[in-house]
């Protein structure tokens, strides 16, 4: 088992069990986003009398499920990637990468622009 990085900076490696934490935290962020995101949503929703004409509700809560989730997901992999034991340059990465990563995954399918 590999240790995490100590403060002197004896190793220098990211642990791979870090990374893997990291990827599960992703994937259960993006879900709990959605789904918390959703009911968020419909309450919202409800409680500003969205008209429910052509799917305006529809589309006010999914609306509302993506930005609880573009929230939701870097947050929950850098608390893993802290709880791991990764610190200093790597939690920066870590964030970095997640970002262009949903940025790029927006451009790229979503068709939001």
């Amino acid at each position: 088992m590999e240790q995490p990085p100590t403060i002197s900076g004896e190793s220098k490696k990211l642990p791979s069990s870090a990374i893997l934490f990291g990827f599960l935290a992703g994937v259960v962020g993006v879900a709990a986003g959605l789904g918390l995101g959703a009911a968020l949503g419909s309450v919202l929703a409800s409680a500003f009398h969205v008209s429910t004409m052509e799917g305006e509700a529809g589309y006010f809560v999914v609306a509302i499920a993506l930005i609880v989730a573009l929230i939701v997901t870097p947050s929950s992999i850098l608390l893993a990637l802290y709880w791991r034991g990764v610190r200093r340059i790597w939690l920066l990465v870590g964030l970095i990468t997640v970002s262009l990563s949903i940025v790029a995954t927006a451009v790229a399918g979503f068709g939001l622009w």
